[in-house]
């Protein structure tokens, strides 16, 4: 009998590297929404020592984070381990993931060092500074030389809107974004900051879930038209309308990133906005995707039109702009979406827009230090 255990242990330990070995893998994980690991291959740059100690350096991180995310049975175990913690016992399997605040209100901790944002202790060093005032300043100069409007739209960190809800009283006046904001006036960069126009609706309406990161769609509309308000300054002649014909429908969010990050179960109830005249059209897909691409292919590149409408417009986004993909569609005669955290001269060009928006949330300002830089694209 203890011979038929130590082999039923010897089988469960053994089993699944083994399957690795011949390349039967764990499924992506449906909670994680990224791109993952693939299997990687030992390269030889240089056959110095260095360059071997290098290659074999590479090669072991990258073979510890595929096995990490493809060994048979992984998610089994983890979703066991977090579930019975979150649904049995009701106690939050990962804290420090995961604050989860008064009334239902969850927060993400780790997100880019939100929490130090929200209270003003994260804000951009010297060099930093340096960098992304440079990166802007070039962004805006060769959109500038070729005629192309171009704005700012910053999305708020939850945190910064239903701070109360975490505990805080009150948050520092002067943070992280407001270093963004003196490099944008400092070069006449126009930029929408919707914070104030948010927290004053959200005192009526619910304007983020609860259980995501993101702001729902009443939240997306409110920064939507004071986009479309700064737009049509510029745009007096060819002004798109303001005037959204829609209606709200009771919807379900199924896709609740912080609570599928703690193995919740919850679902939560918001109000939809349905397009109801000119709605636009999605329009195929046209470009390649960019070597190394780090999200998953069939995010890269989105497309509308409608024949309705005047102008062309192509924004660099990151997730928030999801929420808004049907208003910008309502609203303008194209609209090209491109989820990519580098600007590219590449595509302006080969779109030749009338309007340039760069979507970017609070959090993610830092990682405009490399915003500049050159794209090289590969085929689907």
């Amino acid at each position: 009998m203890n011979k038929l255990f130590m082999g039923l242990f010897l089988m469960v330990i053994y089993t699944p590297g083994l399957l690795l070995l011949v390349k039967v893998e764990s499924p992506p994980s449906q909670f994680e929404n990224r791109a993952f690991q693939k299997r990687p291959s030992f390269e030889l740059k240089k056959t110095s020592l260095q360059g071997i100690y290098k290659a074999v350096k590479s090669y072991k991180k990258s073979m510890e984070q595929y096995i990490d995310e493809k060994l048979v049975v992984r998610e089994f175990f983890l979703d066991l381990h977090l579930g019975l913690k979150s649904q049995l016992f009701h106690v939050n399997p990962q804290p420090e993931k995961v604050i989860t605040g008064v009334d239902g209100w969850m927060f993400g901790v780790e997100l880019d060092s939100v929490l130090r944002q929200t209270i003003g202790q994260a804000v951009l060093p010297n060099k930093a500074y340096s960098n992304i005032d440079n990166n802007i300043k070039g962004v805006s100069d060769y959109l500038n030389e070729k005629g192309i409007k171009h704005y700012f739209l910053l999305a708020p960190n939850k945190h910064s809107i239903y701070y109360s809800k975490i505990g805080f009283e009150d948050i520092p006046v002067y943070r992280l974004k407001h270093q963004l904001f003196e490099i944008l006036e400092k070069h006449q960069i126009p930029y929408i900051d919707p914070t104030a126009e948010i927290v004053e609706k959200s005192k009526s309406t619910q304007l983020y879930f609860k259980t995501d990161t993101h702001w729902n769609d009443e939240g997306a509309l409110v920064a939507f038209n004071l986009l479309i308000d700064r737009v049509n300054k510029d745009f007096i002649e060819t002004a798109v309308d303001r005037q959204l014909h829609y209606r709200l429908k009771v919807d379900v969010m199924h896709h609740c990133g912080l609570s599928r990050m703690i193995r919740s179960s919850k679902l939560e109830d918001y109000q939809s906005i349905v397009i109801t005249k000119d709605r636009g059209g999605k329009k195929k897909n046209e470009l390649d995707v960019p070597l190394n691409y780090k999200r998953k292919k069939v995010d890269y590149e989105f497309r509308f039109y409608n024949p309705n409408k005047k102008l062309k417009v192509l924004v660099f986004r990151d997730s928030f702009s999801n929420a808004m993909k049907e208003l910008y569609a309502a609203t303008f005669n194209e609209v090209v979406f491109i989820w990519e955290p580098k600007f590219s001269q590449e595509l302006v060009e080969r779109e030749n827009p009338d309007i340039v928006i760069i979507e970017f949330v609070e959090r993610l300002i830092p990682k405009m230090i490399n915003y500049n830089q050159p794209t090289h694209h590969t085929k689907l």
